[in-house]
């Protein structure tokens, strides 16, 4: 193999996407448009270093890759989950020269941008992290630390009832309490919802006491994502057509992830949110989606809050998955190459931003 880089610039949308369309590792974090609108948010201040990497003439992989000043950290994305996606067709031991290429490249960016560590993250539903039936980090290999997380993951292959079956007896019953107090759920347009979306979801973090995310995020989702199908937005409306709570939904051919939600106050006590969920799920089914990541548990150390979370997205069933992460610490640039960030402490800045609600 002769491997050459190649910016992004250098690049096509048409190209880059295609790549991603066709590799087991491609996810919707992986996509030019995803890109495109996170480095469009001022506040996050993201660089952009993504590039792609040709051998013989061919594009053989892409690697979206930003340097986030905030979290001083080089990631794959610098907001949302992603690593280096690798063309499908390729022979095990070229995968591996062709990951070994890109990490090589990337110490050398994260020397020139003065980063402290270099973060991948790869989500549970892509078909490469499927693959891996013994949970190995495949990352490892090529000199990196696993610092993988667990994620509840939903095999919606089966029938609706097969589905029910696997609630828990509390979600069953929120659900038909809420169906009962009139609550139903639907999938509406993105851009015609983004307005009423923020605002909830600025009262949801408010009460919560958590600084909101800002809105050109969810805009460059509703304009960047949502048309080609990636982003799929549901909503819950209670019997006089308000609407309480929404679940947006990132979606890549066999795979879906719960993505972002908010609520408003009355939707914990209603069961609204269990109904929503459980109709974002069904959608999913209908679309096709084979595996739905509802995102990250915590079963231990976790916060209150962290706690919760757990607790709900367990009650719609699946089975515990590895939301592969790997981080590559590197001396600190900034202080001469005597201070390195602990891990711990950068770990939680760099994972708040990624797949982050």
């Amino acid at each position: 193999m002769s491997l050459e880089v190649i910016s992004r610039a250098e690049t096509t949308q048409a190209d880059w996407d295609a790549l991603v369309c066709s590799s087991p590792d491609g996810w919707v974090f992986s996509l030019w448009g995803w890109q495109e609108l996170i480095l469009q948010v001022p506040r996050w201040g993201l660089k952009d270093y993504s590039f792609g990497v040709m051998n013989a003439g061919q594009l053989i992989a892409v690697v979206p890759l930003q340097y986030s000043p905030n979290a001083d950290v080089l990631a794959s994305s610098g907001w949302g989950g992603s690593g280096p996606v690798l063309l499908g067709d390729i022979t095990p031991k070229q995968r591996e020269n062709t990951l070994k290429f890109v990490l090589d490249h990337c110490k050398k960016l994260a020397t020139f941008c003065e980063a402290s560590k270099i973060v991948y993250s790869v989500s549970p539903v892509t078909q490469t992290a499927l693959a891996q039936r013994w949970g190995v980090n495949w990352f490892e290999m090529i000199g990196m630390k696993d610092a993988s997380k667990l994620t509840q993951v939903i095999d919606l292959s089966r029938s609706e009832n097969e589905l029910w079956t696997g609630l828990s007896e509390l979600a069953k019953r929120k659900i038909r309490k809420a169906k009962n107090s009139g609550y139903s759920a639907e999938k509406v347009s993105w851009v015609d919802n983004i307005d009423q979306y923020y605002e909830i979801h600025t009262q949801n973090y408010h009460r919560t006491g958590e600084s909101p995310h800002p809105k050109e995020y969810f805009c460059g989702i509703a304009h960047n994502l949502s048309n080609d199908g990636y982003s799929v937005l549901f909503r819950a409306l209670d019997k006089k057509g308000i609407v309480s709570a929404f679940h947006n939904m990132a979606r890549f051919r066999g795979g879906a992830y719960y993505h972002t939600g908010c609520s408003t106050p009355d939707a914990a006590e209603s069961g609204v949110n269990y109904l929503l969920f459980w109709e974002a799920m069904l959608g999913a089914k209908k679309m096709g989606v084979r595996w739905y990541d509802a995102g990250w548990i915590f079963p231990y150390g976790a916060t209150e809050k962290q706690k919760g979370l757990t607790h709900f997205k367990t009650r719609f069933g699946g089975d515990v998955h590895r939301s592969f992460f790997a981080e590559l610490e590197l001396s600190s640039q900034k202080n001469n190459g005597l201070a390195v960030l602990p891990a711990s402490s950068l770990f939680k800045r760099i994972v708040g931003r990624i797949f982050g609600k």
